[in-house]
């Protein structure tokens, strides 16, 4: 995978990202704006541990595992933490920086 394609893809997912939020802003504003105060704090509550810490952390670390099942459960998280060089070598998706 060349420079380029790598450089267009992390692109691609920031220009995605932003707009999935700011969408996601406008929509929970409009939500939150008909709703009375003890709702609306559960409403951000729950949909902050759900969109942070099931959607972005548990949902990547579950497909990453599925896809690649011989790194074992605790191979994905080793990867970004310890930047285990054998661990990156089995995921031949990755692009080598190294």
């Amino acid at each position: 995978m060349g420079i380029w394609t790598i450089l267009m893809v992390v692109f691609g997912l920031c220009l995605f990202e932003t707009v999935s939020s700011i969408d996601n802003a406008v929509i929970n504003a409009e939500v939150l704006s008909t709703m009375q105060p003890k709702a609306r704090r559960w409403f951000l509550v729950w949909g902050i541990i759900l969109a942070v810490f099931i959607v972005r952390g548990l949902l990547p670390w579950l497909i990453i595992w599925m896809t690649n099942s011989s790194i074992g459960p605790w191979g994905p998280l080793s990867l970004p933490l310890a930047m285990n060089l054998i661990l990156k070598n089995q995921l031949n998706w990755l692009p080598r920086f190294y």
